[in-house]
């Protein structure tokens, strides 16, 4: 058996079946054709009715599938909202049926070449369709008077497109609140695919199947200029048995084997039609001797080639278990050579590949950790930058001089306002990311806070922070002035109203410690609530959003301290909007405890 290893898999296989299995055959063929005349002529009509059957269960298999894969669309967030949607809000349907287009009827279309197209009609006059042909609530209309019962999934008939047939099936669709029908999915299939199922069953080739919906109409047939017609009540009798009986009828000089099968599932009545020559052709007896024969033939040939079979299917177990080490995780598994050339091939491959996939995991993680340095240093650029702005030792001199002339001549709450000014520079001074206790941070908003008193006397301050002294926790320096400043911009000024109230409060979570700033501004709507705390949550330690692409652009302020926090201790820390609405706003700052 040596000298097989020579020759490859296919070649082996071809001479162990021309030699052991062909030869054999051809010589006993017409022998064995003659006695099995017979045979094949009693089993004519039962191969004929599993054929039926095998052809009406890949339909059913077909349509349940396709009912299946619709069904979870029916309550999908964005087809609800589009059965809903009026006509007149031209910007909110735009969106959606855009929505839609991209995200469900192309992923319907995506890999399918049975399909023609997918359209999405709504009761409100709504439609979006993959084929612009489609987009037509005409459709619509014209599907809701079909089928009374309204099955859930039903067929709608043939057409005719661009010179293509098309079948059109439909999923009803329903606003789950009030359980009303409000629109239809309607999926165009091509008709050239049951012509490929029809083929699929055909065993002979003068043989033929055609299709019949539960109306009468043909949904196949060879000639593709009878589809969509519907057959007389005379066609009907004639050419269609009853379940379980068969028809022969003669034509064209030959007797023809009629035998049809009722799908339960679609409705349809599928018939198959075959010349009963083609199912028995010009075979005669001698199968007893024959099968004695076939039988010693096979025995002998299942010894040589499943010895060959045994050899290489161990080759390919090993391989298999290899692949799933693989699979697992383990990347040092490694094939050995093997003494076949197209199993040794596969080995090499294999190894080939477990090498490539080594190299391609290190170096996306490399890849991944520069980026996120990358990040991490460009905003470290940027914060550099804008405190580079300011000279702290000109403010510091010019602050000095400013006290010392304001105590000459008397004035002290002037003097008082330039020592808490210049204590707010000298603590700002410094990296952002230097770490601090909170009761650092808490003095320092004091401070702010007696500094807004003088320019607003009507202001009412509240620092009550009893957590503070009895918990370790860390923080950035300058993460409650930026929001404290919010308050005073967002809250009050843009909405015209005098500073009246801040308050600073801390309290105690299971999984964090929490500052929460308070004011009694004008707030904000709940829709930019909403909007920003999405914002929040999307900051991660692998995500860091683009700040060109999101509101806070332009309130900096709060996006810089979220930033911060989410990149020095990662999350759930960082901001949270508990509450913002025309009472005020109350704005939660989240930190680890140490």
């Amino acid at each position: 058996m040596n000298f097989i290893h020579r020759f490859s898999i296919k070649t082996t296989f071809l001479l162990l079946f021309f030699f052991f299995l062909c030869v054999p055959f051809i010589l006993f063929g017409v022998i064995w054709y003659k006695e099995a005349t017979k045979t094949v002529e009693n089993n004519a009509y039962q191969a004929s009715e599993q054929l039926v059957e095998q052809l009406s269960n890949k339909l059913d298999i077909y349509f349940n599938e396709l009912e299946r894969v619709t069904l979870p669309l029916a309550t999908h967030p964005l087809i609800q909202e589009f059965l809903k949607i009026n006509p007149s809000s031209d910007y909110n349907r735009y969106q959606n049926s855009k929505l839609v287009g991209t995200q469900i009827l192309d992923t319907i279309l995506f890999g399918r070449k049975d399909l023609y197209g997918v359209s999405l009609y709504s009761a409100q006059g709504n439609t979006v369709s993959t084929t612009a042909i489609f987009a037509n609530q005409s459709r619509f209309d014209s599907y809701m008077k079909q089928d009374v019962d309204r099955k859930n999934f039903r067929f709608f008939g043939i057409s005719v497109i661009d010179s293509a047939s098309v079948l059109t099936v439909g999923r009803n669709l329903y606003v789950t609140n009030t359980m009303q029908l409000s629109g239809i999915l309607a999926i165009d299939l091509k008709l050239i695919e049951l012509h490929t199922m029809a083929q699929s069953v055909q065993i002979s080739k003068t043989g033929f199947v055609w299709i019949v919906d539960n109306e009468g109409r043909l949904i196949y047939h060879p000639e593709s200029n009878r589809w969509g017609q519907p057959l007389s009540d005379a066609e009907m009798s004639e050419s269609i048995p009853l379940e379980g009986q068969f028809l022969t009828r003669k034509s064209e000089d030959q007797h023809h084997l009629i035998s049809s099968f009722r799908s339960k599932s679609t409705g349809w009545t599928v018939v198959f039609q075959i010349p009963i020559q083609a199912l028995t052709g010009d075979m005669v007896s001698l199968r007893n001797m024959t099968v004695t024969i076939g039988i010693c033939l096979v025995i002998i040939a299942l010894v040589t080639v499943g010895g060959y079979s045994l050899f290489l299917s161990r080759s390919l177990s090993r391989l298999r278990y290899m692949m799933k080490k693989a699979e697992l995780g383990d990347l040092s598994v490694t094939a050995p050579t093997h003494k076949n050339q197209e199993i040794n091939s596969l080995y090499h491959s294999f190894n080939k590949m477990v090498e490539e996939i080594r190299g391609l995991i290190e170096a996306v993680h490399i890849s991944k950790v520069k980026g996120k340095q990358m990040e991490i240093k460009q905003r470290e650029s940027m914060l550099a930058s804008i405190q580079s702005k300011i000279n702290p030792h000109f403010l510091y001199n010019t602050l000095e001089v400013i006290n010392s002339h304001a105590i000459m001549e008397g004035y002290k709450p002037i003097s008082r306002m330039v020592i808490a000014l210049a204590k707010i520079f000298r603590y700002s001074v410094g990296s952002p990311h230097e770490l601090v206790h909170i009761q650092m941070e808490l003095d320092q908003i004091q401070t702010y806070l007696e500094v807004q008193k003088q320019r607003y006397e009507e202001l009412s301050m509240e620092v009550n922070v009893p957590f503070c002294e009895v918990v370790q926790v860390k923080a950035l320096k300058l993460l409650l002035q930026p929001i404290v400043e919010n308050a005073f911009i967002h809250g009050y000024e843009k909405h015209k109203k005098e500073p009246a109230y801040i308050g600073v409060f801390d309290e105690l979570r299971a999984d964090y410690y929490v500052i929460k700033v308070v004011d009694e501004g004008g707030g904000m709507s709940a829709g930019k609530v909403e909007q920003f705390n999405h914002v929040f949550n999307e900051v991660t330690m692998n995500q860091i959003v683009d700040d060109h692409q999101h509101p806070f652009l332009n309130r900096i302020g709060l996006w810089n301290v979220h930033s911060r926090i989410v990149l020095t201790f990662g999350n759930p820390y960082g901001l949270h909007i508990a509450k913002s609405d025309e009472s005020g706003t109350v704005i939660e700052i989240r930190l680890p405890y140490e």
